[in-house]
């Protein structure tokens, strides 16, 4: 019950107005000051101005009155008071209590209300209502009464107050994304005339369906053979983030796995349908606080959240993390000024998953042989793989795997393990085929520090090892390991090593070391030097090195010359390019060499139109040229038409500005081109179940059209379409009357309403005391119609004209209703 009802029904018996018991009726409806926070509305009717007759006994009323406000309630003296109650500093709203000396109680309810859990105390049942003793919670609660300013003020525990949860990454998706997966089908074609003489060709088709997708490759080769591509099938389960694929499909588990390009069924739980998702482990914070305080969140020393905690304990869960070592400090201030810091360095590596997270795969095939020459050539034997790997805690991922044909099995385990100094990562397996035994064994790390990061690996294959990837007569590194190591000095200079090493079982052994030192010297010119040495086996060793001066003329021009030296022979060279638009455009590449006393220049010119690509290329060493010509694009059919494109690259969205022609289009804020005369743009380079951010430009718009959105966030199926279409419209505008006729008698809707609906949508517009309504932005048409007035309800057809006038008056328009009974 508010405030004001329950002054306005019991005040004069329970608001502790004292002048009650000491004065007649007139002086104490005189006397209004001594009703506390009580409605003025309700207190007027109850408080004429007093006869003249009376006015002489209000000096006593008023002594007496204050005499009894000012003493102090006796032990025994009970009276029901309204205060507002604060707990630990926030306000949660008006409660009835029953002031009992130095004591207060509190109906239960109201302290449930207000959040507090696990309430004990002294209960009491008064007027059916149960009540709690204030002062029997001491000391987990404490009390103040406010009687100046009617506010009871309680301080709790923040055991007792309820928890508040702050999660980072509710489902990381970003606001506002939109998925489409209408039926669609693209025609990729591709055609290559080599130095004028050879024509070859290559094709892709793809037909999507409910997130699913049928795709094959084809080429034409030089002599006039057919070559197939990879054929598949596949079917996306978004939610459970799993893919099944039947075709041809590439094969790959952990370390030691085998794999390769198989043809068969494949079933695999897919990260990229749901590319938002954070796979690694996050790090939770939990705390309390007593009073309202904010929380600052700082990773890697910057500011990325501030938020407000209410009084209790909380968790703040689902911290965002970089991949590498990070910092994570949280701020705590509370209403009085006080600050807690707190801290915590921890590694996140992209081979942990979080708790509970798991991925896996598995697959049942044939190895696809003579890939690229051959068209339907497959393996006599069919073979498995099955793996699988379980996030367990923060800082421990499980996994396990196996394998296998008609000659071989293998099974193995692995682990990753997040320690204080890096992340470290694990496998083991064990083979047999023809009674031979094979083992192997590979171990990872990684320190991923900011300024300095370094790791490295090591593998052993025993010579019997085998897998579906390696035969017994394969040749494998018996053993083989890598290094590296990165240095950063400032924000202007790089340094960065690698070392590889391996021993294959069959040939010699071979190495690698390369240095590589990166400096900024401008915004837009860099300087790289690099130097490596290569050996195999028993030849000579190889040096290198090289001089590099990168310089960006603007945003797509990039100029890089220098020198290479390589044993006792030096290479001076000049490259020039300009990237390729994302829509119409051209782009280029030059570069221009010596060696061994003969040049050697290239160049390329592409050009993207707005339903191909042409690109022309020549290149000439020495006495030989050769040139090449090539062709591209594509045609899709996506919303009932076709268009043609440039050739798709992943997916695809077709977006729609109904009718209106010349609007620019941009994704990412690149503009792509304009929509044509019926006001659609195909653009063919989308990223599937990313948010790609589509915009169209307002200004390109008519002034008389209407329009909503102008940004979208569009996320397409793997090899499909999506269709984008933006809420823009011609601003027409109708007015006209409504009249209801029932029987004989004409009815004006005075100020009532007028409800339009078509599609599901309904459009209201109230009416003006004559009738009159007024639609804004909406399409000529047929519309079910109904006027509301009073008790009355009445359903009519409205039809709206065609007009080219923003304004268009319908005139008189009456809906009939069956006479009334007599």
């Amino acid at each position: 019950m508010s405030r004001e009802q329950w002054c306005s029904s019991e005040c004069w018996s329970r608001c502790m107005c004292w002048p009650i018991a000491i004065a007649p009726l007139g002086i104490f409806l005189y006397h209004k000051p001594t009703v506390p926070k009580c409605a003025k509305s309700n207190y007027s009717l109850w408080a004429p101005t007093p006869p003249l007759q009376l006015k002489f006994l209000l000096p006593t009323a008023f002594a007496l009155s204050s005499l009894l406000m000012a003493a102090p309630v006796s032990a025994q003296a009970e009276v029901s008071a309204i205060y507002t109650l604060e707990v630990n500093r926030v306000t949660k709203g008006d409660v009835i209590v029953l002031v009992r000396g130095d004591d207060v109680l509190i109906p239960l309810q109201d302290l449930v209300n207000a959040g507090l859990r696990e309430i004990g105390g002294r209960r009491e049942i008064i007027q059916g209502i149960e009540h709690v003793s204030l002062q029997s919670l001491a000391p987990q609660m404490t009390f103040q009464r406010d009687d100046a300013n009617l506010v009871l003020r309680l301080q709790v525990g923040a055991a007792q107050l309820p928890q508040t949860v702050i999660d980072f990454n509710p489902s990381n998706e970003p606001p506002g994304i939109r998925y489409s997966q209408p039926l669609s089908a693209y025609l990729n074609y591709g055609v290559f005339w080599n130095n004028f003489e050879q024509l070859t060709a290559a094709s892709e088709v793809a037909i999507s369906f409910g997130g699913n997708a049928l795709t094959s490759t084809l080429g034409l080769t030089a002599d006039g053979n057919l070559q197939r591509g990879l054929t598949a099938f596949r079917l996306d389960h978004r939610r459970h983030l799993t893919t099944l694929t039947l075709g041809d499909a590439f094969i790959s588990s952990d370390l030691l796995g085998g794999g390769g390009l198989w043809g068969g069924i494949v079933w695999e739980r897919n990260f990229g349908l749901s590319p938002y998702l954070i796979r690694q482990p996050a790090f939770d914070f939990r705390g309390e606080v007593t009073t309202p305080s904010s929380a600052e969140i700082y990773l890697n020393n910057l500011l990325i959240r501030q938020v407000t905690l209410p009084p209790g304990p909380f968790i703040l869960k689902n911290l965002p993390a970089f991949g590498g070592f990070n910092r994570l400090r949280i701020v705590i201030k509370d209403a009085e000024g006080n600050q807690q810091v707190f801290s915590r360095n921890f590694v996140q590596s992209f081979t942990l998953l979080r708790p509970g997270l798991s991925e896996f795969i598995v697959a049942a095939g044939a190895e696809r042989e003579n890939f690229g020459t051959e068209n339907f050539s497959y393996g006599d034997q069919g073979q498995f793989l099955a793996a699988y790997r379980q996030g367990i805690l923060n800082n421990l991922t499980l996994g396990a795997r196996l394998e296998g044909n008609g000659d071989l099995l293998n099974a193995g385990l692995n682990l990753s393990t997040a320690i204080p100094i890096g992340t470290l990562d694990v496998a083991a397996a064990v083979s047999t085929t023809e009674g031979k035994l094979g083992s192997g064994v590979a171990v990872g790390y990684n320190y991923p520090g900011r300024r300095l990061a370094f790791g490295g690996g090591v593998r052993l294959l025993s010579g019997n090892y085998v897998n579906t990837g390696l035969g017994l007569g394969d040749d494998r590194p018996q053993l083989e390991g890598f290094a590296n190591a990165t240095l950063s000095l400032g924000s202007r200079l790089t340094i960065s090593g690698q070392y590889f090493f391996t021993n294959p079982r069959d040939q010699g052994v071979r190495q690698q070391a390369t240095i590589l030192a990166q400096v900024q010297l401008r915004r837009n010119l860099s300087l790289y030097l690099q130097g490596s040495r290569f050996l195999s086996g028993s030849d000579q060793p190889v040096n290198q090195i090289s001089v590099t001066f990168n310089y960006f003329l603007n945003n797509a021009v990039t100029l890089n010359t220098g020198w290479l030296q390589q044993g006792n022979q030096g290479v001076p060279f000049l490259n020039v390019s300009r990237s390729l638009p994302a829509g119409v455009g051209y782009g280029y590449q030059g570069q221009v060499l010596q060696a061994n006393e003969q040049a050697f220049v290239s160049g390329t010119f592409s050009y993207n139109a707005p339903w191909s690509r042409y690109q022309i290329g020549y290149a000439q060493a020495g006495d030989t040229g050769q040139a090449q010509v090539v062709v591209e694009g594509g045609f899709v059919t996506i919303g009932g038409e076709v268009f043609a494109t440039r050739p798709v690259q992943g997916s695809f969205v077709l977006v729609d500005v109904p009718n209106v022609g010349g609007v620019r289009t941009y994704l990412s804020n690149q503009e792509i081109g304009r929509t044509n005369r019926r006001g659609k743009i195909l653009i063919p380079d989308l990223l599937p179940y990313y948010g790609n951010a589509l915009r169209i430009e307002d200004q390109d718009i008519p002034i008389d059209f209407a329009i909503g959105r102008t940004e979208l966030l569009i996320a397409p199926p793997f090899r499909g379409g999506a269709i984008a279409r933006f809420d823009v419209r011609p601003s027409r505008n109708y007015v006209g009357r409504v009249v209801i006729l029932r029987g004989s008698e004409r009815i004006i809707p005075n100020l009532g309403q007028l409800t339009l609906e078509r599609n599901k949508e309904k459009i209201l517009s109230p009416l003006s005391p004559r009738g009159e309504f007024y639609f804004d932005t909406l399409e000529a048409g047929t519309y079910t119609a109904e006027v509301t007035y009073e008790q009355l309800r009445c359903t009519f057809q409205l039809t709206l004209p065609p007009s080219d006038d923003l304004f268009t008056d319908v005139g008189e328009v009456s809906c009939s209703l069956p006479d009334s009974p007599r």
